[in-house]
């Protein structure tokens, strides 16, 4: 177990998902200074009720290993923050949030089981369906770039397709990669119908 310090939000980072963050709040730009001092790693959960200014929320147990990659200040003492999500983690202990939020927590790799492969290989069909609806409607899908294989691409197509934030956290969250291929497949198919009926309404 190790202590990460962390940064919750009411939206969920994936391993492998570039993270934005305009820091203003005290605590938080205590939280990048110290991080910046040492390795530029931080955690991100998902806050599940309350608000990410002020503190008093409630937090998934849940996260994501985050990477600092830039960090600009402004004029007015906030920080323009780039990141990425690196890999996800469980939390075991929340610790106080002194002066910001901390948490003991495990890595917590997902098995990519052959029943994984296949279910893999599904949500690839399912989401090369949407880049062809999408491109359909006119929209430039040549930019998008999944990983190849593993549950580095699970976490890509999750990424690139517009998944809501509910169903990224239950992929996330998801004890296996075949549950997690699930739970993906399901939402592509979604948004598969979706698009196929304003293509048609069209």
């Amino acid at each position: 177990m190790a202590i990460l310090a962390q940064f919750p939000l009411q939206s969920v980072l994936l391993p492998g998902m570039p993270l934005g963050l305009h820091v203003f709040e005290p605590r938080y730009l205590q939280l990048m200074e110290d991080i910046a001092a040492t390795d530029g790693r931080f955690g991100v959960v998902m806050i599940t009720r309350g608000s990410e200014v002020g503190g008093a929320d409630q937090r998934a147990e849940v996260g994501t290993l985050a990477e600092l990659v830039a960090g600009a200040p402004t004029a007015d003492g906030r920080l323009m923050i780039e990141a990425v999500g690196v890999e996800r983690f469980r939390v075991t202990r929340w610790l106080d949030d002194d002066p910001y939020p901390r948490a003991d927590v495990e890595p917590w790799t997902p098995l990519m089981s052959e029943s994984a492969k296949q279910a893999l290989g599904t949500a690839r069909e399912r989401f090369g369906i949407l880049l062809s609806l999408v491109s359909e409607l006119g929209a430039d899908v040549g930019s998008i770039d999944v990983p190849d294989g593993g549950i580095e691409a699970l976490y890509g197509m999750a990424v690139a397709a517009p998944v809501s934030t509910l169903d990224r956290y239950r992929i996330l969250a998801a004890p296996e990669a075949d549950e997690a291929a699930a739970i993906l497949i399901g939402s592509l198919d979604g948004l598969v119908e979706v698009l196929r009926f304003r293509l048609q309404d069209g």
